[in-house]
């Protein structure tokens, strides 16, 4: 008789456990730094399931921006690694987010995270929360995505003007 593995029954089940998880948020935000947070960012190099914006003002008046991409999946983690290092594209940090009944999966190649420098956490269906791997920052590896996502959040939480031309994020 095969053992039913008790985790999370789905993707959204996972998502909404984080959604309400303050844990994570706290951990990630810097000392007096602002937080916002969107879900499935639309426009970018790849779909980030939540994305969180940190920032604060520096005392010459310049904004420090940093953004951190988190990408959910219940099982397949090697699709989750790859998705998440596509988001260093335009993140200084990305994370893997696993249901814990299945994590250790992800643990037998946690060389490959700590090779590409992404986060793997686990949560579990009673909303316990743990860091298996919490990557360093690291500057995103393509400028014009840094940029354009840059921009992008400038103009929507700041009123910036926009300073490029051709595609634009959806905010949801």
């Amino acid at each position: 008789m095969k053992q039913q593995i008790k985790g999370f029954k789905s993707e959204m089940a996972l998502s909404e456990a984080f959604n309400a998880s303050v844990t994570i948020k706290e951990k990630m935000q810097y000392h007096d730094w602002n937080m916002w947070e969107v879900r499935e960012l639309q426009g970018l190099f790849g779909v980030p399931d939540h994305l969180l914006v940190l920032w604060k003002q520096t005392q010459g008046g310049h904004r420090i921006l940093r953004t951190l991409s988190f990408e959910l999946k219940r099982e397949n983690w090697r699709r989750a690694l790859v998705q998440a290092y596509r988001y260093l594209a335009f993140s200084e940090y990305s994370f893997v987010v696993m249901d814990q009944a299945y994590v250790h999966r992800a643990l037998s190649g946690i060389s490959e995270f700590k090779r590409a420098n992404v986060g793997l956490i686990s949560i579990s269906s009673t909303g316990s929360i743990i860091w298996h791997f919490l990557p360093g920052f690291r500057r995103p590896y393509m400028d014009s995505a840094r940029l354009f996502l840059k921009n992008a959040i400038q103009s929507h939480l700041f009123n910036a003007p926009i300073r490029q031309e051709g595609p634009q994020i959806k905010w949801n």
